[in-house]
């Protein structure tokens, strides 16, 4: 916070030789540093850059910027340490036409500095070389902030875009070119600017719906959204579509859709569908499961143009396993489109690769080293991509893909549309956002608070699917001893089932969307009765079967969201009642069994021999 030379700076103790500063905002150690400081109180003190190439920028009642360089320099150099390295001062400047003292500064990419005067005075840059004692003044002294805050201090300011960007004691702020020029201003609560890292900023309070600053107000915003009770989401975009009839999409893209097992769509797909489809730029927060992986690839089938087989959309994951279930589901999603998919993922020859996508395909998914060395080798060619998605934005950056996505984005054609999914926002997220987004739609879904207390979980490997049945018939007397209910991923799979589970004489019922309503109206009565003790169903009654006396969930089919495995297995355990869910895992499954486990923080062991005594 900055505050004007009558109030003194909270974040610092200021005397007229001494900084004080604050080193927990760096990357590094966390102790206070002393350094060689104004001749008089300062007023703002703000770091660029990280590590060990970081600089500490302040400026203060005398009129000066001064900055220091920490970096390995020899002890007959400098006076001072900071957290254990050198410091060398490497800044030291005045500005001729502006003697008074300066309320607020923000370093400037390429190691340069702006400052602004705290009473509405001029606004002055400063540039030159990083290791020169003295840096020249590079552009004139502006008016620019005297004509908005006339008579109130400048509260902050941040250099972001080639832009300036100010916020006063007056509830306004204003965004001004590098000359001074007034580009917009909007009328904005009290607040301050904070940079979490050289490229990134975030400012405490929210600007009016619309506006340009709502990227930068975006994760503050959407936190207090998110804790006014009843909301479970924030989106930029009002179109809600509760149906995936009601979007507009292609009839074989709706066939595959239905055909993968999907009814209704999440709260992400039925806000970020549509849009996507629209060829607006999305991004989209939300944890692993609800559902973003099937947004985008709807998105992406839709727009296709499949009498053209060159590839026209490019996705990155940051593994090869999620590569390539993705790659899975966009081909199943695109069954009856005759969509040609290709995952290229290390690990895999690249041989095979290069052949592949010189017969053509239609969408390529894949790990960012392996996309960017078939671009490189040209074998994978950019001329017709019009689409590009990051999935899982935050790990791909936490795993040091972020140079090899700037290399890849500096590829493709410059009017691509963006997609950027992501579970977090961390400032590298952000940045690629700037970068590469033109006025992005945004969504974000809060995550369930429902918990899996109380509820045993098991698997089964089956190996393949075939052995399921065999599974199922030989957990049908234990299934019996108390009500179950077996969870399968389509509609006509229930009648499959069924069908197999009654040729053996087991009796079950079986629901499911397909059925008119008064006929799933008596089923569902004798359940909950009692008088039918096991049913077959598909997720979308997971949240609408509350019976008591379930206290045993079949995952015949593991869930194809994540977010849908506690709707079913939450029907067990209600009440204080002991509950058990059983998992069916094929080697196909293998993945999502890892991700539900992630994604609730559990671990579901191998089912015992006993499984009868838990219930």
């Amino acid at each position: 916070m900055v505050q004007s030379p009558l109030t003194p700076s909270p974040i610092a103790f200021l005397n007229s030789h001494l900084v004080l500063v604050m080193a927990a905002k760096l990357n590094r150690a966390q102790p206070n540093a002393f350094l060689q400081g104004h001749d008089g109180p300062a007023y703002d003190v703000k770091f660029y850059g990280d590590n060990d190439d970081a600089l500490l920028l302040s400026c203060g009642d005398d009129g000066r910027v001064r900055g220091w360089r920490w970096k390995e320099f020899s002890e007959s150099e400098v006076p001072i340490h900071l957290q254990g390295s050198h410091v060398k001062h490497v800044l030291d400047l005045v500005n001729p036409q502006h003697k008074g003292p300066w309320g607020a500064l923000s370093p400037i990419p390429e190691n340069n500095a702006i400052a602004v005067d705290p009473q509405g005075g001029s606004v002055f840059s400063a540039a030159g070389d990083s290791c020169s004692y003295c840096w020249d003044v590079s552009l004139p002294a502006s008016e620019c902030v005297s004509s908005i805050y006339s008579s109130a201090s400048i509260q902050d300011v941040i250099f972001e875009d080639n832009q300036i960007l100010a916020v006063g004691a007056e509830p306004l702020l204003s965004r001004f070119d590098i000359n001074g020029a007034i580009l917009s201003q909007i009328k904005f609560s009290l607040c301050d600017l904070h940079r979490s890292s050289s490229t990134s900023t975030v400012m405490a309070g929210a600007a009016p719906e619309g506006s340009q600053f709502d990227a930068r107000q975006y994760d503050a915003k959407m936190s207090d959204l998110l804790s006014s009770e009843g909301q479970d989401f924030f989106t930029s975009y009002d179109e809600v579509c509760e149906t995936f009839d009601a979007m507009g999409l292609q009839e074989n893209l709706l066939r595959g859709i239905y055909a993968y097992g999907f009814e209704k769509p999440s709260a992400i797909q039925q806000r970020g569908i549509v849009p996507f489809c629209k060829g607006l730029d999305v991004i989209q927060q939300a944890q692993s499961g609800t559902g973003k992986t099937a947004t985008f690839c709807s998105g992406i089938l839709q727009q296709l143009d499949y009498s053209l087989v060159e590839c026209q959309s490019l996705v990155l994951a940051p593994t090869r396993e999620l590569a390539q279930q993705i790659e899975k589901v966009m081909r199943a999603l695109g069954d009856y489109l005759g969509v040609k998919v290709h995952a290229c993922v290390g690990g895999t020859s690249v041989r095979e690769d290069q052949r592949i996508l010189s017969s053509g395909v239609h969408v390529v998914v894949g790990t960012p080293g392996r996309v960017f060395d078939m671009l490189r080798r040209q074998s994978l060619r950019p001329d017709h991509i019009k689409m590009f998605v990051l999935d899982e934005a935050d790990e791909m950056l936490s795993r040091g893909f972020k140079d090899q996505i700037y290399d890849i984005f500096q590829l493709l054609p410059p009017d691509i549309q963006v997609g950027v999914f992501s579970a977090t926002m961390p400032p590298e997220a952000l940045e690629i956002t700037r970068k590469f987004m033109k006025k992005p739609v945004r969504i974000l879904v809060k995550r369930d608070e429902l918990t899996l207390e109380g509820i045993k979980q098991f698997h089964v490997n089956v190996e393949k699917e075939d052995w399921k049945l065999e599974t199922l018939c030989d957990l049908y007397e234990t299934l019996a001893i108390t009500q179950s209910v077996i969870f399968v991923n389509t509609r006509r799979k229930v009648d499959w089932l069924t069908d197999k589970m009654r040729s053996r004489d087991h009796t079950v019922s079986a629901t499911h969307g397909d059925m008119d309503q008064n006929t799933r109206d008596i089923i569902m009565r004798e359940f909950r009765s009692g008088s039918s003790r096991v049913l077959i169903t598909t997720d979308l009654l997971a949240r609408g079967i509350d019976v008591q006396q379930v206290s045993l969930v079949i995952n015949y089919d593991l869930p194809t969201q994540p977010e849908n495995y506690l709707h079913r297995i939450g029907r067990s355990g209600r009440f204080g009642r002991k509950g058990v869910a059983i998992n069916f895992v094929t080697k196909d499954d293998e993945r999502m069994l890892f991700d539900i486990q992630r994604f609730y923080n559990v671990v579901i062991e191998e089912l015992p021999s006993n499984v009868a005594d838990l219930l």
